[in-house]
């Protein structure tokens, strides 16, 4: 979609903080960009991404912006949007429209959109893909949710299916099936089983969350729901609060890095001391979830997997999510996001040897090492409280204990 559109951040009222031109040039995208003058020289602004630097000049991209990259839908989302143009298109007896980034970007749900930017093509007076809260659907809705899930993933959707899942599962980043859900004032996360799964993969990132939390890992409020005899996990938003929106900005766009790229967390630490606002609680959060990740062997940890919320003075780390671990039979013992340079291997030595990039002392390193190591054994236990079958814990055995078998 070419056009002119109206950038607004809404942490409270939505406010005006400049203007983004779309252009489809042979069937890709350039994108320019111009801060409001306002805003830019507003003591409080800050800029929406390091690609975008706050100043009064206009910039120029192949494609779109880093903060309109994290805000725009993954895999699970595009296919949702191409699905529908498929509909629209048999509906209409045309051919189906290749739909390019900026159409993903201006099509998802603004109510469920990640972080706190809005789009409007007239100048605030509406924004668009907004409708109203009632389009994302209740949480009464997850049995329905949950059957549309399902027909999506093995191509046998109706109109209803697609109608359902378009605005609130659009919006969500990741290939697994989800969908936004409303539970009272609350914005949830629904994310659901897989027809390819052979585990209840909601239960063990349940577990997971459950284990994180008792390793002192900042992580959002989640719970786990039947659906006759699937699991459900939901997730609260934390770029929501009760008066508007936080701004969220991943990893992948903290370090300007492009799919593919290869970055590590000392990077991360590097890069988040010059722009974190409560860095020393930030790098020793880093670095525990570096641990971590290693104890419930999740290889998943890649930069749009980290992110960051914009608070009074700067950058802070999120709470940790995607928490999806793998099997060893699945994916080779190596974390997606590197320790330091090349050195991606379960090595809690290597962890503890880095430990100085996060502003913490060895020995304060390895009692922080033996913590996460006692809360993950604790696992078993946090599995048995919500069902999981006696077959699939002997299997995820060999994931949350790996490291034991690998460290003395």
């Amino acid at each position: 979609m070419d056009g002119r559109y109206s950038v607004f951040l809404q942490s409270g009222e939505p406010r005006s903080v400049g203007t983004l031109w779309l252009n489809n040039i042979r069937g890709r995208i350039a994108s320019t960009f111009l801060y409001d003058l306002e805003w830019a020289r507003d003591p409080a602004a800050f800029s929406l991404s390091p690609d975008l630097p706050l100043d009064t000049s206009t910039r120029s991209c192949d494609g779109l912006f880093l903060c309109f990259q994290d805000c725009s839908p993954d895999r699970w989302g595009r296919g949702l949007l191409r699905r529908q143009e498929n509909r629209q298109a048999r509906e209409e007896r045309r051919k189906p429209r290749t739909l390019l980034d900026s159409d993903f970007l201006l099509l998802v749900s603004d109510v469920a959109r990640q972080g706190a930017i809005r789009l409007s093509a007239d100048e605030g007076r509406t924004f668009l893909s907004s409708g109203d809260r009632n389009h994302i659907p209740p949480l009464t809705t997850l049995p329905k949710l949950l059957n549309a899930s399902v027909g999506v993933e093995i191509r046998e959707d109706t109109e209803d299916d697609i109608r359902l899942l378009v605005a609130p599962g659009s919006s969500l980043g990741g290939a697994r099936p989800k969908a936004s859900v409303i539970d009272g004032d609350e914005l949830l996360i629904a994310k659901f089983p897989s027809s390819n799964d052979d585990r209840d993969v909601p239960l063990w990132e349940y577990v997971t969350f459950k284990v994180a939390e008792r390793a002192g890992l900042s992580i959002p409020q989640v719970r786990l729901q039947r659906v006759g005899d699937k699991s459900v996990l939901l997730v609260q938003r934390f770029d929501r609060t009760p008066s508007g929106r936080i701004p969220f900005m991943s990893a992948m766009s903290l370090m300007q890095a492009k799919d593919g790229d290869h970055k590590s967390y000392v990077d991360i630490a590097i890069e988040l001391q010059a722009t974190g606002c409560a860095a020393d609680d930030d790098l020793r959060q880093l670095w525990s979830r570096m641990v971590f990740n290693m104890c419930v062997y999740n290889v998943d940890d890649h930069l749009r997997n980290h992110g960051f919320l914009r608070m009074a003075g700067g950058w802070t780390l999120s709470p940790a999510y995607d928490l999806e671990i793998a099997h060893p039979s699945e994916k080779a013992a190596f974390l997606h996001t590197a320790i330091i340079d090349d050195e991606a291997s379960f090595d809690l030595q290597a962890a503890i040897d880095v430990a100085e990039f996060f502003r913490l002392k060895t020995d304060a390193a390895k009692e922080c090492v033996k913590r996460i190591r006692k809360a993950v054994s604790f696992w078993r236990d946090e599995a048995v409280k919500v069902g999981a079958k006696s077959a699939e814990i002997n299997l995820m055995r060999d994931s949350y204990e790996f490291i034991d078998q690998a460290t003395p």
